[in-house]
């Protein structure tokens, strides 16, 4: 478990970077540029220099999306959830779909939450198999987890178990006192 304090959780550059390029896909080079130039000049260089293995701040990551959801006349939190479920995609049709078919449900449940630790530096993830079908994650340490990182990680949890070849995947998160409850329904075997 991190024990940074989460008044500034911060995400790994690589999902930074590959959230980036995914906007600059849907949006547009020039409104990407845009879109950075409305940030505090912190913030735009917080971006400009990150690194796969460097971390970003999460409100300036936010900061980001919510000015090019604005450029792009869109919803912010729809906009979040396509550019997480696109990048996701993106990362999970590499090599990774072969190994995750490979792999067993309780064993990708599990890997979530080595996934969450490599992902965020605030908070840590705990993943058990409650039945076949049925497991459930606990996010712990982060108790004021914004809801849309909430939506973000389901719909990422989601991906990972649709690539890896589960017909049927539900992910329903819940608040709890330390974080957030994720329980996960998946129907369906690797094809």
């Amino acid at each position: 478990m991190s024990l940074r304090p989460p008044q500034n959780p911060k995400v790994s550059g690589s999902i930074v970077i590959s959230q980036m390029a995914v906007a600059r896909a849907l949006a547009g080079d020039v409104r990407v540029e845009q879109a950075i130039e409305t940030l505090t000049p912190e913030q735009r260089t917080e971006l400009r220099e990150q690194l796969a293995v460097s971390w970003c701040s999460l409100p300036t990551l936010r900061a980001f999306h919510e000015a090019t959801a604005r450029l792009m006349d869109e919803p912010i939190n729809a906009w979040h959830l396509r550019v997480v479920e696109r990048a996701m995609q993106q990362k999970f049709t590499t090599i990774w779909r072969f190994f995750l078919r490979l792999t067993s449900p309780e064993a990708l449940i599990k890997r979530t939450a080595a996934i969450y630790s490599k992902t965020y530096d605030t908070g840590a993830m705990e993943a058990t198999l409650i039945a076949p079908g049925h497991s459930r994650a606990q996010l712990t340490g982060w108790p004021d987890i914004p809801e849309y990182q909430l939506n973000a990680l389901a719909a990422g949890i989601g991906v990972m178990l649709r690539a890896a070849g589960r017909s049927t995947v539900s992910v329903r998160w819940a608040r709890t006192p330390q974080g957030a409850r994720f329980d996960i329904h998946t129907r369906g075997a690797p094809a």
